[in-house]
C-alpha cells in the first residue's frame, strides 16, 4: 500500500518518530568510503563496496553501526546485557569493546562452533571483558540449548537484558538505515 493510502494514524505516528530521531552513541567513524572493487565486475556490472571493516579504529565492521544505536537506548544503556552468540561471534567481541570496556556488565550464553585460530582469539577476547565486568560466560554446547540457557539465566534473577544475537532488533537495525 502506498504510503499516501496508509491509514492517518499509521502516518501521524511515522511523522512523530521522525521529528526526535533515535539516541545514539558515537562509537567510530561512520562515514567509511564506498569504492569501486573492478575485480569483482561482471556482465556490464559494476561492483562497489561499502569499507565498513574502517568503521572504528577499536573495531571495524556492520556491528559498530548497529551498537551506535543499541547502547544509547534506554532499554540497553548501562544496563547488564545478556549476549547470544557463537564461541566466535563478532557480535560478543563488539559488546565487550564497546560496552564492556566502557564500564557496562556483560553476560553471554555461547554455542559451539567449528574452532579456529580466529574462533579462539574472539573467544578469549569476549572471555577476559566479560569476566572484568563482573559477567559470567555459560557455554551451552549447541544453538538447540539456547532457550533452557536463557531461562535458566532469567531464573537467577541477574538483572540483564537481552540483546537479540547480532543486535538485530528494530534499534540496531537503525544503524544499516545509516549506512
Amino acid at each position: 500500500m502506498p504510503f499516501s493510502k496508509a491509514p492517518a494514524e499509521a502516518r501521524q505516528r511515522l511523522a512523530r518518530l521522525l521529528e526526535r530521531p533515535a539516541a545514539h552513541v558515537e562509537l567510530g567513524d561512520l562515514d567509511t568510503p564506498v569504492v569501486r572493487m573492478p575485480a569483482l565486475d561482471r556482465h556490464g556490472a559494476r561492483v562497489w563496496v561499502k569499507r565498513d571493516e574502517q568503521s572504528s579504529r577499536v573495531y571495524g565492521g556492520g556491528k559498530v553501526r548497529k551498537l551506535e544505536y543499541v547502547l544509547a537506548d534506554r532499554r540497553y544503556r548501562d544496563k547488564h546485557i545478556l549476549g547470544v552468540g557463537a564461541t566466535g561471534s563478532h557480535q560478543l567481541v563488539a559488546l565487550s569493546l564497546f560496552h564492556a570496556a566502557r564500564g557496562g556488565k556483560l553476560s553471554a550464553l555461547v554455542f559451539d562452533q567449528e574452532h579456529t585460530d580466529a574462533v579462539h582469539n574472539n573467544f578469549e577476547l569476549t572471555r577476559r571483558y566479560v569476566e572484568a565486568s563482573g559477567g559470567r560466560i555459560d557455554h551451552v554446547g549447541s544453538r538447540g540449548a539456547l532457550p533452557w540457557a536463557w531461562v535458566r539465566h532469567h531464573m537467577a534473577r541477574t538483572g540483564s537484558v537481552y540483546l537479540t544475537p547480532g543486535a538485530s532488533n528494530a534499534v540496531g537495525c537503525l544503524g544499516f538505515v545509516g549506512a
